[in-house]
């Protein structure tokens, strides 16, 4: 914590630590260099899930901001769409310096907002013209498929069951490669897991994926 305040009060002075309902949150105004040379202040409020400041908090635009839409990566809640629960940077924000790093990506991802609605507001295609995620269930579908290059519909299924099961380090990939776990899908396991536990949706969307790969599949050979 004695960190995390150092670091605000170095990079983003505006925001101070605080408490809600007994969970942390970091508060205040959020200074983001905008294009044009020019800077914004953006009333924002990062809530924790706890007390613990190593667990990956959310952002919220508290002033509203930006128009709260999905296809605007901002929820009916405030809460900014930054990622997919699949690509939450849980590991690098536990690191030293983490949450320096989380503020630069918070303070990017309100750079990129500032422009869409910019380019939406004049016409300009695409409004999003950067990668990002499909939203819900089609995000964790497409995570799936994008992570399952390599694999045949067997291995994946293999590897979607394993997720519940916790095998020894030294034990086999559930995906039949032959390798130690360790030396194979560990990561992919280990991000499922994380994931699941933040949304238990997740492991549906990697049925749903699994089914539709399948009947792909059948379909071309026949």
């Amino acid at each position: 914590m004695r960190e995390d305040d150092y670091t605000l009060k170095a990079i983003q002075p505006g925001l101070r630590h605080g408490q809600q309902s007994g969970k942390l949150v970091v508060e205040g105004e959020l200074s983001v260099a905008l294009p044009g040379s020019v800077r914004g202040e953006f009333t924002v409020q990062i809530r924790y899930p706890g007390t613990s400041p190593f667990q990956l908090p959310d952002v919220y635009d508290v002033d509203g901001r930006f128009d709260r839409a999905a296809e605007n990566h901002v929820e009916a809640t405030g809460r900014f769409c930054m990622w997919l629960p699949l690509t939450a940077p849980v590991a690098d924000f536990q690191r030293p310096g983490g949450l320096a790093r989380y503020l630069d990506l918070v303070c990017e991802f309100v750079r990129l907002q500032v422009m869409y609605e910019e380019r939406r507001m004049r016409g300009v295609e695409p409004h999003w013209p950067w990668t990002d995620w499909e939203h819900g269930g089609a995000g964790y579908e497409q995570w799936f498929r994008e992570n399952s290059v390599g694999l045949v519909p067997d291995q994946l299924e293999k590897l979607i069951e394993a997720v519940g099961a916790h095998p020894r380090r030294a034990a086999k990939c559930p995906c039949g490669s032959g390798k130690k776990l360790g030396n194979c899908h560990k990561k992919w396991l280990a991000t499922v897991r994380r994931s699941v536990r933040d949304d238990p949706t997740v492991l549906t969307a990697g049925y749903v994926y699994l089914n539709s790969w399948r009947e792909s599949v059948r379909r071309r050979s026949t």
